[in-house]
């Protein structure tokens, strides 16, 4: 299945253990390089079937967008970044996220699981309705 870039969307042999990896995006967002890492690691995983649970592999995404390995890597092992994650777990499950993938649009519409691309159109649309909504009754 490809997508809208033309990627080729392959089920990864394994399903890695991604903690890391979200600590990373949370290191990278720091550094203003959050979105590039998070694109090569979407590519990483879903073209290349890369295990993001492997420091290895990680060390290749974060230097590859500029990322300081010698920094992160030594925060990852840490575990610096946990109560960042937690926090945001536990937001997901009192808007009530319960699986993966999540999406929540502008904090009013959210929908979880693989969802079809005109979904997120109708709810960005959706979200933009209410946004002015709420604007002209302020």
């Amino acid at each position: 299945m490809a997508d809208e870039e033309g990627l080729t969307m392959r089920r990864a042999e394994l399903t890695p253990y991604t903690r890391f990896a979200q600590a990373a995006t949370e290191y990278a967002k720091q550094h203003d390089r959050a979105d590039a890492f998070h694109h090569a690691a979407y590519r990483a995983l879903w073209e290349d079937g890369a295990n993001l649970g492997d420091f290895a592999v990680l060390e290749k995404l974060a230097t590859s967008v500029g990322l300081d390995w010698a920094d992160l890597g030594p925060r990852l092992t840490a575990r610096e970044f946990d109560p960042v994650l937690e926090e945001q777990h536990d937001e997901a499950i009192q808007v009530g996220v319960q699986g993966v993938p999540a999406f929540v649009v502008d904090s009013h519409f959210w929908f979880s699981g693989a969802q079809p691309y005109q979904l997120f159109r109708l709810a960005a649309r959706k979200a933009i309705e209410a946004r002015q909504s709420e604007d002209a009754s302020a």
